[in-house]
């Protein structure tokens, strides 16, 4: 995406827990960094930006009380190792009626919790309501300047 977009200035690296994702992210970009590692578990370095899309959806643990906390150490680690901001997105309870079944495997968050918790890193955040009614984006910012900054350079 970032190469389809004329972002070839950018240093990547790619983190999955899962092998076989890792494998098929490698052998499509061999000259990309990907790991297969834990993020909360694994020390990481500061990055600029740190993105994560998808990897909050599927539930680490039956209990939604559980898998809530998981999200909000993902988030806060995905804040506190970024210089500049950080941007996730998430199921939303309310698109879970766009689902003909019920799947206990994903994890459909309440948008007001997971803004509240935002709210406890930083000020200075986007929710983004997609055009998909299911999912939601947010993106934390560690200044103000930062919001007007990123507006810029995707419009």
């Amino acid at each position: 995406f970032l190469q389809l977009e004329s972002f070839n200035n950018i240093n990547y690296t790619g983190i999955d827990i899962i092998n076989e994702m890792v494998i098929k992210a490698k052998n499509n970009f061999p000259s990309i960094a990907f790991y297969c590692c834990d993020f909360i578990e694994t020390k990481i370095t500061k990055y600029t930006y740190i993105v994560s899309s998808g990897s909050l959806n599927i539930k680490i643990d039956s209990n939604e009380l559980v898998h809530f906390k998981y999200v909000k150490n993902f988030i806060k680690k995905m804040f506190t190792n970024s210089t500049h901001a950080c941007s996730f997105n998430l199921l939303s309870k309310e698109g879970q009626a766009f689902f003909d079944q019920q799947n206990d495997l994903f994890y459909y968050a309440d948008i007001s919790s997971i803004e509240n918790f935002c709210k406890t890193l930083t000020k200075y955040y986007i929710i983004d309501y997609s055009p998909l009614d299911y999912v939601f984006t947010i993106s934390l910012f560690k200044k103000p300047q930062l919001i007007n900054k990123i507006s810029k350079e995707i419009n």
